[in-house]
């Protein structure tokens, strides 16, 4: 009877051990989306003229204004549009610059502010508008994979961050709040590997 006693309330406690583990895990493993970012404004009138301040902003004033006045390398449902495409209120342009080579920059259609993408050939953080490149294994480089809705402040990066040598490849969550990026999770692309989570920030 002793041993009994002891038994059941030693499986109810491994029980509810286990579900708060399994339920701990998928919090913190679970992978942000879109619709957990919701944008909170929305634009729909004619987008200011970018401010092009440094010399480097300058030097791509015909993609960034056709970006932003035409629509060139501004895609929305597949397709390039005029207006906001990303965040709710932002002009994502997308231009290339070889093969493969892929430039970003983001405009505030409200004020014409213009912004660096999270991510570039330098690192996080840097001002540039060159992409890294995407390698996985020992196949032939190619332009990021970067996925953005209109109605959300997430944009998804698939990206090398280091081209020299052999180095690994990351899926980025970045988050758009108040004019700043915030990486939220940095996950290891499979390279024959487990795609594992290498870093996390809230």
């Amino acid at each position: 009877m002793t041993l009994l006693a002891y038994r059941g309330p030693r499986i109810r406690f491994a029980s509810l051990f286990l579900l708060l583990a399994s339920c701990t895990w998928a919090q913190t493993h679970a992978l942000p989306r879109f619709e957990d970012y919701p944008a909170t404004e929305t634009f729909t009138g004619r987008p200011v003229t970018p401010k092009l301040a440094t010399p480097l902003e300058q030097s791509y004033s015909d993609q960034i204004r056709d970006g932003v006045e035409k629509g060139y390398g501004v895609f929305r449902d597949g397709k390039e549009q005029k207006g906001p495409n990303f965040a709710g209120t932002w002009i994502a342009i997308q231009w290339g610059c070889g093969a493969p080579c892929l430039r970003m920059a983001i405009v505030d259609a409200r004020s014409g502010d213009l912004y660096y993408p999270p991510v570039s050939i330098n690192g996080i953080g840097s001002r540039s508008f060159d992409l890294p490149l995407l390698m996985m294994s020992d196949s032939v480089p190619q332009n990021p994979e970067v996925e953005f809705q209109p109605n959300s402040n997430l944009m998804i990066i698939k990206a090398t961050p280091n081209q020299a040598g052999r180095h690994p490849s990351y899926t980025y969550y970045f988050l758009w709040p108040q004019k700043r990026w915030i990486l939220l999770r940095k996950v290891l692309l499979p390279k024959g590997g487990d795609g594992r989570t290498v870093f996390r920030r809230l």
